[in-house]
């Protein structure tokens, strides 16, 4: 089963409804079929939306006090190549949530000579979805299923489509859905409307009961909303758009974050003038209320806890931080999804040695408390998804817990198995967070919060190291290989956590990662893999050793030896596109790379075009600091050629204009290669 991770859903605001129809969207009527024009602009695009509608309407129910939605899309796609009909196979049913229901959904296909064919409901089709074929609009070419991804094909979902095959160049794609929603989220909502598909024509309509306001917020270009004030019933609010050309991805960006879109929340209501209802403050001192409020069986469960794993015993804080996260991490599964809140919970924590994650932040805060160490909770999000806005109060950005401990200067990440201490997702760094901390006064203790910055981990914190030496066999047809290799921070959190499970065929196979990256065909007498205990988990390097012989790398001609010492580091990534660039520079983390190649050579021979080996490309932020290098020297004593390669990137974000010297520091790496 696959399931949409929502980090702490029932802390959100939100009201609960009963679905009433609405008077307005459910009797749409989306006329006859057209073919629409096309502007000449986008003859060349693969596809085009002709019109992208979204509009929707909130109603409220006095003698429920609850709001229902209903959201009505309606899309014209016009089909301009093969590769715009290979994106448009089929058109899914929508798949909605327990709390939604699809009020009307059609379909039809228009061709350039008018003639046009509808959907029939009897036309659905049904098919698993291992079987579907994975291309969309964001995608560059279709993605294969691995072999092995559905391990299980009793539980692989299904899905419901209408097959398009009738679909032909310059034939257009309308369709339009109306979705009834109970219980819509109203502390804050993102719609990106753009994508790699340009819009020629784009509407977005929010119409809601008169009482109540509604705050907005756009992004990357996208015009302001405006409130049609001559609508005397009804709130109604609008943004049109048009002519929004499609964003390319593109590599070491952040695309989710550059779309244009509209951010939305219900701001206040005219009875008692109520405004500004889903504030920063009211949500810490809630959220504090919830976090650190235990019911007598979750307190005992807190006592067993802090006895199992020992922390009394340790003498600083930190200590006790590291050995509370290993006992927790270590010994119970935590399941990130909070609809299993009610079985996987603090009560039940050694009966099904699991907990959901939203539990153990709870269960850890508690003891924390207990211990008397002093943190902070903070909730952000996946920069690569969104930034968090700080100009704009909304649960919409809380999508990811964690705490910080102000005398260590340390982040912790309770929901993260694999990372410890000091060590949490990259993505969900460099991004501001609300902060909240236990304050006291005139002996009441709640929780007041703040928007502060999460900076990353520098660039030296998480290190890929290799060291290879080298000889040659007697004959000259081989080179003898001795290989460490030593990972820490985020390298070692891809690997560490992991390793110890494997069986020595899993390890056979991961190692065309790990030792085989200069040749996959080497011959390997040895491999050994160093702390990898649950305990070792960012406490110690993850190491690898290996050693064995390689053909591959060698070459003889007449008295000439051809020695391809860039295979020594494997294949590189390489920017080598002309194309303009338009998105700013983004990376998940600083990293660095550090390569010590010791190469024994044979007797008789001497090295051409050592030279080569030195290169040095920098490059310096708008600051006028080093953001990024790569370096490489060479050094001989006697026989010995030492080589040694510094590269490491520390901005996470760099302007597009730098782009240029940023590519030169990828291609020096891939050149060497």
């Amino acid at each position: 089963m696959k399931f949409r991770k929502t980090i702490f859903a029932s802390f959100a605001l939100i009201f609960t409804a009963q679905i009433t129809f609405s008077q307005g969207l459910d009797s749409y009527n989306w006329g006859e079929p057209k073919y629409q024009l096309q502007n000449e602009k986008y003859n060349t695009s693969d596809q085009v939306y002709l019109k992208r509608m979204q509009h929707s309407e909130f109603n409220f129910d006095d003698s429920k006090e609850a709001f229902d939605l209903v959201a009505m899309s309606h899309y014209i796609i016009q089909i301009n190549s093969e590769k715009g009909l290979k994106m448009r196979k089929e058109l899914d049913y929508p798949d909605v949530s327990e709390n939604s229901e699809v009020l009307d959904f059609k379909a039809r296909i228009i061709h350039p000579d008018g003639t046009f064919s509808e959907f029939k409901k009897s036309d659905l089709k049904e098919k698993k979805e291992s079987q579907r074929e994975r291309f969309s609009e964001d995608d560059d070419e279709l993605e294969e299923i691995e072999e092995g991804e559905s391990e299980d094909d009793e539980d692989d979902e299904t899905y419901t489509y209408y097959d398009l095959s009738d679909l032909q160049i310059g034939s257009q794609l309308e369709f339009f859905m109306l979705i009834s929603t109970k219980s819509p989220s109203m502390t804050g909502s993102l719609l990106n409307y753009q994508s790699r598909i340009p819009v020629q024509d784009f509407s977005f309509e929010l119409n809601a009961t008169k009482e109540f306001s509604f705050l907005f917020k756009t992004y990357n270009g996208a015009p302001e909303v405006v409130q049609d004030s001559t609508n005397k019933t009804r709130a109604v609010y609008r943004l049109t758009d048009s002519m929004v050309d499609a964003l390319p991805k593109e590599k070491f960006s952040n695309y989710g974050a550059n779309l244009r879109g509209i951010l939305y929340k219900l701001d206040g209501f005219d009875l008692g003038k109520k405004k500004n209802i889903f504030n920063n403050d009211d949500f810490s001192r809630n959220l504090y209320q919830y976090m650190y409020t235990l019911n007598k069986k979750e307190k005992s469960v807190m006592k067993k806890v802090i006895k199992m794993s020992k922390v009394k015993s340790f003498s600083t804080d930190e200590e006790k931080i590291l050995a509370l996260e290993n006992y927790l991490k270590n010994n119970f599964e935590n399941y990130n999804f909070n609809a299993l809140n009610f079985l996987f919970n603090i009560e039940s924590l050694y009966q099904y040695n699991a907990i959901t994650g939203e539990n153990a932040a709870r269960l850890m805060v508690n003891i924390l408390n207990a211990l008397s160490i002093e943190h902070e909770m903070l909730l952000t999000c996946n920069r690569f998804s969104y930034r968090y806005d700080q100009d704009f109060a909304s649960n919409f950005f809380m999508d990811k817990f964690m705490l910080y401990f102000p005398r260590q200067k340390k982040y912790l990440d309770p929901n993260t198995q694999f990372m410890r201490l000091g060590l949490v997702p990259g993505v969900n760094t460099h991004n501001n967070a609300l902060f909240i901390r236990t304050i006291s006064t005139g002996g009441i203790t709640s929780g007041v919060g703040r928007i502060k910055f999460i900076d990353a981990m520098s660039h030296s914190e998480s290190k890929d190291k290799i060291e290879t030496k080298v000889s040659f066999s007697d004959d000259l047809t081989a080179l003898n290989f001795d290989l460490t290799r030593t990972m820490t921070g985020y390298f070692a959190a891809d690997w560490q956590p992991f390793f110890r499970k494997l069986d020595a065929e899993q390890r056979v196979r991961y190692e065309k990662s790990l030792i085989r990256f200069m040749d996959e065909n080497l011959d390997l007498d040895k491999s050994e893999y160093l702390n990898t205990e649950k305990t070792d988990i960012n406490a110690k390097p993850f190491v690898v050793k290996g050693k064995g012989q390689s053909k591959a790398l060698l070459a003889l001609s007449n008295d000439t030896l051809i020695f391809k010492v860039g295979k020594l580091i494997g294949e590189q990534a390489d920017l080598y596109e002309d194309t303009i660039r338009e998105l700013p520079i983004e990376r998940a983390s600083a990293r660095t790379y550090e390569r010590t190649l010791t190469i024994e050579l044979p007797s008789g021979y001497t090295v051409q075009n050592i030279e080569d080996l030195n290169k040095n490309f920098e490059l310096k932020n708008e600051n006028g600091q080093l953001a990024a290098l790569f370096k490489s020297t060479y050094q001989v004593a006697g026989n010995t050629l030492i080589v040694t390669i510094d590269e490491w990137f520390e901005d996470i974000i760099l302007p597009a204009n730098k782009y240029s010297e940023f590519r030169d520091i990828i291609n020096a790496s891939a050149d060497f290669f």
